[in-house]
């Protein structure tokens, strides 16, 4: 088992747990998916993830990105992850009062408000 490692995470994308301020998972340059439970002192890999370029928390699941357009879900805080969808061409997310949005190249905005297995076109 890998040790915590101490200072500061090379982070592509952070998400924090609504329930627990002090939790993070993040997505590092050298190290994949990471995590914290002392707000960021120590991080964590965490085994078994998906290679994520982005990743956000709703209430109820992380949702992440690979560079292919897929979106993985997990539903206990980083331990297992699932494939929810394929989102050809989708290089970030970002979440607001529990929905999901997906930004497409060149320029669509995606929708879920279902932690990502979903996705709907915006009207707006």
């Amino acid at each position: 088992m890998r040790r915590p490692t101490r200072g500061a995470a090379q982070l592509l994308g952070l998400a924090v747990d609504p329930s627990d301020l002090d939790r993070m998972i993040g997505v590092d340059f050298e190290q994949g998916v990471i995590a914290t439970d002392d707000g960021a002192q120590t991080w964590q890999p965490i085994a078994a993830s998906p290679e994520l370029i982005d990743i956000e928390w709703t209430a109820d699941a992380l949702v992440g990105l690979d560079a292919d357009g897929t979106v993985h879900r997990s539903t206990n805080k980083g331990q297992s992850w699932q494939e929810a969808a394929m989102l050809s061409g989708a290089t970030a997310l970002g979440t607001e009062q529990g929905i999901v949005y997906a930004f497409v190249e060149p320029a669509t905005l995606l929708v879920s408000t279902d932690d990502g297995v979903t996705w709907d076109e915006t009207n707006g």
